[in-house]
């Protein structure tokens, strides 16, 4: 029943595309949803990887866009204070983030030094 009706939805209002999707359309998106769905990690983890992945955590970059902000650069550095900041360039981020690196290395068997810094926010790998 359940497959009826979706079958159904669908075919009248097909699904639009999601903002990230259109921001990003070199991204392998069925990858990046795979790994966030697939992934065993606890659902705390998953909730914040889901915010990083559709860019909706509170950045000041963000703030800025959406007019709640005088800035949109970072207080500490000065750049621009958007998640890949955060994540791989500010504060213990950057330090979180290469222990990450050598990790899906680890897993992957490649050199940290290959795992891109986009893969933080759109995990694109294939175990």
């Amino acid at each position: 029943m359940y497959v009826t009706l979706r079958t159904i939805w669908l075919a009248a209002d097909p699904p639009r595309n999601v903002r990230i999707t259109i921001l990003y359309p070199q991204t392998d998106w069925e990858q990046v949803w795979s790994n966030l769905h697939f992934t065993c990690a606890a659902d705390a983890i998953k909730v914040n990887w889901f915010k990083m992945i559709h860019d909706i955590l509170p950045t000041k970059e963000r703030l800025h866009a959406i007019r709640l902000t005088d800035s949109a650069l970072c207080p500490t550095r000065g750049d621009r204070d958007n998640i890949m900041h955060r994540i791989t360039e500010c504060g213990e981020g950057r330090a979180i983030w290469e222990w990450t690196q050598r990790r899906i290395a680890w897993i992957l068997h490649m050199d940290p030094v290959r795992i891109p810094n986009e893969w933080t926010i759109q995990p694109q790998f294939k175990f």
